[in-house]
Parts: C-alpha cells; structure tokens; sequence
C-alpha cells in the first residue's frame, strides 16, 4: 500500500544538427523539441 513498483522513466537529451531532442531509452524513441533554449558546454 503507497508503494509504487513502476521504474522511473529514464531519458536523454540529444542534439542532431540544429535541432534538440528527447530520447526515452526504454524504446530509442526520438521526440523533437519544437522551441528550446539549450546550449551544450
């Protein structure tokens, strides 16, 4: 009872050319990111 027995949802952020995506690693799905402000360093 309370317990959650689910794993997290585990991503990543990846970049191709000019455009940022999330990747779910449970299924290598790729979802565009339509409008971000992210910069890698």
């Amino acid at each position: 009872m309370g317990r959650i027995s689910e794993f997290p949802w585990q991503s990543q952020l990846v970049k191709k050319a000019d455009t940022f995506y999330i990747k779910a690693m449970s299924s290598e799905k790729l979802l565009a990111l339509k409008k971000s402000e992210c910069q890698l360093e």
